[in-house]
């Protein structure tokens, strides 16, 4: 269960990461792609994508974890800030949320961009980089208005190994697309459903091979955005 806040780690080398992670950062492109040596270092942990190389672009809705928002790194030969409006703009287009990683020194770079390419602070969300050592989600104002960090990475050494940590809050695990929240009409509604610990796994729109209702009327999902997780389902 995560809680408001939650730790996740990256690494380049999988064996770093603990093996009871709940929330880990993958490599899905470049040199480092690691998705498979975190899958089989931490098989129940919710991985969330980070693309590192601008050079390699595979289309959005074929990484995997895209629900939970697809990260670019801003820093080094990586991404740079003038690349993350496209950035934005191209995932809030496909539907999946835009997510930006770069250093605290570099946020106010990357929120001027997108300011100037009008885009709201609102349609993105930033996991900053700032090793202090001690676990904490960095606050800055840009131009007078909050930057919208929603997570931290605040060491390079966690575990005393050469392992990188952040601090989160739950919310950067939201979709913010909301296009696709809710269905109203004639049809099939299936739910999946966890039965030891009450929490809804899926929603399937009418179509479904196992429907669990079917009928005339509207079915509505209550669907938590930041935990991407369905707490229930109201048939008609």
């Amino acid at each position: 269960m995560i809680g408001e806040t939650f730790t996740a780690y990256d690494d380049t080398d999988a064996l770093l990461i603990p093996t009871a992670a709940v929330v880990v950062f993958y490599y899905a492109d470049g040199r480092y792609a690691n998705l498979g040596a975190v899958k089989a270092r931490c098989p129940n942990a919710i991985v969330c994508p980070v693309l590192p190389d601008p050079a390699e672009h595979p289309p959005l809705k074929e990484i995997v974890g895209w629900q939970r928002g697809v990260e670019i790194d801003v820093e080094n030969t990586d991404f740079t800030p003038a690349m993350c409006p496209d950035h934005v703009k191209t995932c809030r287009g496909e539907g999946v949320a835009p997510r930006i990683y770069c250093s605290l020194s570099t946020v106010p770079a990357v929120v001027e961009a997108c300011d100037a390419a009008k885009i709201s602070r609102s349609e993105y969300m930033i996991r900053s980089a700032s090793w202090t050592g001690i676990p904490h989600i960095d606050t800055l104002e840009v131009n007078g208005a909050p930057a919208p960090i929603v997570g931290t990475q605040y060491t390079s050494h966690a575990d005393g190994v050469s392992l990188d940590a952040s601090l989160n809050y739950r919310r950067y695990l939201a979709n913010l697309d909301h296009r696709h929240r809710s269905y109203s009409g004639h049809g099939r509604a299936y739910v999946e459903a966890d039965l030891l610990d009450g929490t809804w796994r899926g929603f399937h729109e009418p179509g479904s091979t196992k429907p669990s209702y079917h009928g005339i009327g509207h079915a509505y999902g209550v669907f938590d955005l930041d935990t991407g997780e369905w707490h229930g389902v109201k048939a008609p």
